[in-house]
């Protein structure tokens, strides 16, 4: 079953979901969308819980979210 916001809205929680998939063996990865709609929380200095982004963070985004939709028309 794919991982949906309904599950939790917190993109921690989708990463960890990832990795039990790829624990599983399966290949995921996720491509976050209509970034200009965040308000700049795509890209804050601060994870949802407050903690402020860090190494850990950042390379598990990075194995986890290696693209980024740039533009919509």
């Amino acid at each position: 079953m794919p991982y949906s916001s309904n599950e939790g809205a917190d993109p921690e929680m989708l990463w960890a979901w990832m990795q039990t998939q790829r624990d599983d063996g399966k290949m995921v990865f996720a491509i976050p969308h209509t970034s200009n709609e965040y308000k700049g929380l795509l890209f804050a200095e601060a994870s949802l819980t407050g903690v402020p982004i860090g190494q850990k963070y950042a390379e598990t985004r990075s194995s986890t979210e290696p693209l980024i939709e740039m533009m919509q028309v």
